[in-house]
């Protein structure tokens, strides 16, 4: 008679046969509605309640500068909780956390201060014989879609590249401009020339003074749709130009013109 293979263990193919199987040998008790799952240590849940804590403190965005310069009182809620978040929570042994360990981020598009500026820069490169040549920044403004997605790092860029608290930069912002241009090297760029182009954004309403607004229509009789939705103010068309820094590529000095 022919050798009858020996049978292999038998060895459960879905989970639920494997906890079956175990309880039956009295090992863990089966997963069934109610049940509680694993038990995870109180430390874990304590580390990602303090991580989510942190790095939410961590994104919230800096309060107005009027508020941090201590010119104007930071209204509640908004701008009480910020203000408080940035003098006692960002300073705390959280920033060690954080930024010892690479996990810092920020989130500082949108509210609740956005840019109060339209803003854009040029300059103006001066060669050895007068000739001025002008130099456009990459403005998103006259990009077109598909080109904006790849140039919108300029944009960022130029908000610290342009910025009087970042002067580090200002001459290595001339200096790749320099490098970008043409030149003659028998007329050579003697000077360059940054300018910041700008004009305040008119401000809408506060919410506090549309909501006086609304309230006084109502109580008149008088609500309109200008009361309801007011208009927007009117934007400016003329741009501010001011030199803000003047670097001369021969001898790699420069000079601010604060």
């Amino acid at each position: 008679m022919p050798k009858s293979k020996p049978s292999k263990p038998y060895r459960p193919s879905t989970l639920k046969a494997r906890i079956e199987t175990q309880d039956s040998a009295g090992g863990p008790m089966p997963l069934k509605g109610g049940a509680k799952g694993p038990k995870v240590s109180i430390w874990v849940k304590l580390l990602v309640l303090v991580h989510v804590i942190t790095i939410t403190s961590w994104s919230l965005p800096t309060p107005a500068k009027a508020v941090m310069d201590g010119q104007a009182k930071a209204s509640f809620p908004s701008e009480w909780l910020l203000y408080n978040n940035e003098i006692y929570v960002k300073h705390s042994p959280i920033q060690l956390y954080l930024l010892s360990l690479g996990l810092w981020q920020s989130w500082d598009m949108f509210s609740p201060n956005p840019a109060g500026a339209d803003m854009y820069s040029t300059a103006d490169l001066i060669l050895k014989n007068g000739q001025i040549i002008h130099y456009q920044y990459p403005r998103m403004y006259d990009l077109s879609r598909m080109t904006k997605y790849a140039e919108e790092r300029y944009r960022k860029f130029f908000e610290h590249a342009g910025s009087d608290d970042d002067t580090y930069l200002w001459p290595y912002f001339a200096k790749r401009i320099v490098y970008l241009t043409k030149q003659d090297p028998a007329n050579p760029i003697v000077k360059v020339l940054l300018n910041r182009n700008w004009y305040f954004i008119p401000r809408p309403y506060t919410f506090d003074q549309y909501s006086q607004q609304l309230w006084d229509s109502i109580k008149n009789g008088k609500v309109s749709v200008n009361t309801v939705v007011p208009p927007s103010p009117d934007i400016p068309t003329a741009y501010t130009t001011y030199n803000y820094y003047t670097y001369y590529p021969l001898t790699g000095t420069g000079v601010n013109n604060k």
